[in-house]
C-alpha cells in the first residue's frame, strides 16, 4: 500500500535476502471479460432427498449442463441448469421423490473474471447498483475462483452485458 521495500532474510544463515517491491499495479484490479448466460432454471429444493446418493448422482450425469450446484444449509440445495435441462431435473427429481422445491424460470447471469476483482467490495457494489439502475432485480451473487456472478431475474441479458462492458471495459472504470 505504501510501496515499503522488505527485505526477507533467511532465519538460519547469514547472507542478503529477497528484495520485495511492490510493483505499481499490484493492488490495481484488472478485469478481464463480462460474459453471460441467458434462459437459466434455479432449482432450490427444500429438504435432502432420503437418499444423497442418488441426488449427487443426478448432479454427475448432467454435470455437462448443470451450471453450478451448491448446499447452502443442512437440507438447503439450489441447482441451476439451462431451460433446457430443465425437464430433465425436474423428473429426476420427481424419481428421487423430492416434492419439496420450487423452481425458478427466467433468470440469467453475468460473470466478471479478473484480478482481484471478487475481493474489491466497492467494484462489486458499482456493478450490483448498475445492474439495478437498470430495473433488475438480482436472484443472487456469488464469487468463484476467477471473479463472482451476479443472476438476475431476466431471462434474457444480451443488452445488459453490452452496457457493462461499455461502463467497465471500454470506459475503464
Amino acid at each position: 500500500k505504501y510501496n515499503i521495500p522488505v527485505e526477507i532474510k533467511s532465519s538460519f544463515e547469514e547472507k542478503e535476502g529477497t528484495m520485495m517491491i511492490m510493483e505499481a499495479d499490484m493492488e490495481e484490479r484488472e478485469l478481464k471479460a463480462i460474459t453471460g448466460l441467458n434462459r437459466l432454471t434455479a432449482f432450490q429444493l427444500n429438504s435432502e432427498p432420503d437418499n444423497r446418493t442418488s441426488l449427487m448422482s443426478l448432479l454427475q450425469q448432467h454435470e455437462n449442463e448443470i451450471i453450478n450446484y451448491s448446499l447452502l444449509g443442512n437440507n438447503l440445495w439450489q441447482i441451476i441448469t439451462n431451460q433446457n435441462t430443465s425437464q430433465k431435473v425436474e423428473q429426476k427429481l420427481l424419481d428421487l421423490n423430492v416434492s419439496d422445491y420450487s423452481r425458478i424460470d427466467g433468470l440469467s447471469s453475468v460473470t466478471f473474471v479478473g484480478l482481484r476483482i471478487k475481493t474489491d467490495m466497492g467494484f462489486v457494489s458499482s456493478v450490483i447498483c448498475c445492474i439495478k439502475d437498470y430495473g433488475i432485480d438480482i436472484y443472487k451473487v456469488e464469487k468463484n475462483s476467477s471473479g463472482f456472478t451476479i443472476y438476475m431475474y431476466r431471462p434474457d441479458n444480451s443488452d445488459v452485458i453490452r452496457n457493462l462492458h461499455e461502463r467497465f471495459i471500454v470506459n475503464n472504470y
